[in-house]
């Protein structure tokens, strides 16, 4: 950098210092060129860029307004600035300003990605897919606009499609998913023959439970074995899973095997369809009920209102339910209710009006214990409701308006991989009153029949 550092001596700092794994000082660096000229779009648009990726978009907003009004028409800056206010849930003007700049004719694949993404959280699957599809039209290695593609495939029941899309995660920046490496090859889903076989978790603990299950359904042919090998959290909840020889820890050293696969994998693998999902109406994980929790008299009902903190401020996207409208479990149906909120804040609880049974979860395997001791779940879009559904309890799941694809409804309010569980999602982003509202009527009616099967 010269003796007097100018806005592009600023901007190649920012990068440079983003580049080596340091994006606060990156974003001071990108500061630090607009403080020269406020107006100047490159790192006015990086700038945008990272601290979205921090997930600060409302910083990143406020960083934006006035270059944008600027420079209405500048792609990187309006794309950046597109995003970020997706992030705050102004996802209406962001995507009209993606459609504006689009119009310009010289749209890169990343304003495509972009208005994938707007329509998408929007619930327009298939304007989200086409988008996507415009996306990896335009760069056909664009690893993220292909993972996108995948989510919007899942949510319109194209299985078959989005687990070819979803192979494209390994090469995606932003998701941080790196691929595990093994000396074995890759399973080809044919019989195991006297192999074996070793599948490996590679993402949330959620998805190694839900997909755990296919372990099952390994064709064995003349013989063979499988092992599991997942995070340490799940070892012991997840080793009486049918079909599982096995378990370890990812990490720890491992027992000879003949092929590998990525539990994610699996489902393409066996050709998993929305019509041919498998799943059981019987318990694939092994929980002895808690004795003190099953004792008590009464409908028992456990909870759960907040995961991680992402999206805090996208109405759309944000998973976190205030506590207070779990009380109404209590008030309207006469339950106990428990809270297996893992660290709920102080006062949460108490504005559940649940008994708090956080000091007895250690591991999953406490949760599960809880879980099949009690009559049904509610809860956000968290592990808890996968712990429920492989338990085969009865679990009604609230997500927020942009929900996960695996809580998309059947026809009958139902979804494919937990026959028990049923989503209730928002119909108008953020409003967890109106899923509260729609929840209890149903618990009731299931009560007055008689039992507690969603």
């Amino acid at each position: 950098m010269t003796d007097t550092p100018s806005p592009a001596d600023f901007n190649t700092l920012g990068r440079q210092l983003e580049a080596a794994g340091k994006p606060d000082s990156a974003v001071q660096a990108f500061r630090g060129a607009l403080s020269l000229d406020p107006l100047y779009r490159p790192a006015a648009a990086n700038l945008g860029r990272i601290l979205v990726a921090l997930d600060r978009p409302r910083d990143a907003v406020a960083a934006l307004e006035a270059v944008v009004a600027a420079a209405p028409y500048d792609l990187a800056l309006n794309v950046n600035y597109a995003n970020a206010l997706m992030g705050i849930g102004r996802v209406v003007e962001a995507e009209q300003r993606l459609h504006a700049v689009i119009a310009t004719g010289a749209a890169p694949a990343q304003a495509y990605n972009s208005l994938g993404i707007a329509r998408y959280i929007q619930r327009d699957f298939v304007g989200a897919r086409e988008a996507f599809r415009a996306a990896t039209t335009a760069d056909s290695t664009f690893a993220e606009a292909h993972e996108n593609l995948a989510q919007a495939l899942l949510h319109l029941g194209d299985y078959e499609n989005a687990w070819i899309e979803n192979d494209w995660r390994w090469r995606n920046p932003s998701n941080a998913l790196t691929k595990r490496i093994f000396t074995v090859p890759e399973w080809d889903g044919r019989p195991l023959d006297g192999r074996t076989l070793l599948l490996h978790g590679e993402q949330g603990h959620g998805d190694t439970i839900q997909f755990a299950r296919y372990a099952a359904y390994i064709p064995r042919g003349m013989g063979g074995k499988v092992l599991l090998a997942c995070q340490e959290a799940l070892e012991p909840l997840l080793s009486t899973v049918p079909g599982v020889d096995e378990v370890y820890i990812l990490g720890n050293e491992l027992p000879h095997y003949d092929c590998q696969a990525p539990i994610v994998t699996v489902r393409r693998l066996l050709g998993t369809r929305i019509d041919n999902v498998p799943f059981f109406t019987e318990p694939y994980i092994d929980a002895v009920p808690d004795p003190d929790i099953a004792a008590r008299p009464g409908l028992k009902i456990g909870i759960n209102w907040t995961g991680k903190p992402l999206y805090a401020d996208d109405p759309y996207r944000n998973r976190s339910c205030p506590p207070e409208y779990f009380a109404m479990l209590a008030e309207k149906l006469g339950a106990t209710v428990f809270s297996l909120q893992f660290r709920p804040a102080p006062g949460e609880v108490e504005r559940a009006q649940a008994i708090d049974l956080g000091a007895r979860i250690d591991s999953f395997r406490d949760t599960a214990r809880i879980v099949a001791a009690l009559d049904l779940v509610v809860t956000i879009d968290t592990a808890l409701a996968h712990i429920a559904g492989a338990l085969a309890k009865p679990c009604w799941v609230l997500p927020p308006y942009t929900a996960d694809w695996r809580w998309t409804a059947l026809p009958d309010g139902t979804q494919p991989w937990y026959p028990f569980t049923r989503a209730i999602r928002q119909t108008t982003p953020g409003d967890w009153a109106g899923s509260f509202a729609r929840l209890v009527p149903q618990l009731s009616q299931h009560l007055v029949n008689g039992g507690y099967r969603p």
